[in-house]
């Protein structure tokens, strides 16, 4: 992970809408981005296996929260500046300098 945020420079997501997703109704904005889903496939396989099949690209507002509510507050895109991993209630980021 550490060698994919040294070659990703910092990018922007746009937002294609909002919604749920997932049996606990987390909120979520639906983003169009090659680089998630790049991202995500390389990845994976170096995660547990996933309870959530078929990966959407998305990002994770909340949790049963009001969709409408939400959907007039969340911009058109996103900027990520840097990847995360959560292991063992532990979170490890990695700053994006590609």
């Amino acid at each position: 992970m550490r060698k994919m945020a040294r070659r990703t420079a910092p990018f922007t997501v746009k937002v294609t809408g909002v919604g749920y997703l997932g049996k606990d109704e987390a909120v979520v904005a639906h983003v169009d981005s090659q680089i998630v889903v790049d991202a995500q496939a390389r990845l994976s396989p170096l995660c547990p296996p996933s309870k959530f099949p078929g990966y959407i690209p998305h990002v994770t507002l909340g949790y049963k929260g009001n969709v409408d509510m939400v959907n007039s507050t969340v911009p058109e895109g996103i900027t990520f500046s840097r990847m995360a991993v959560f292991t063992n209630g532990s979170r490890t980021e990695f700053p994006l300098t590609g």
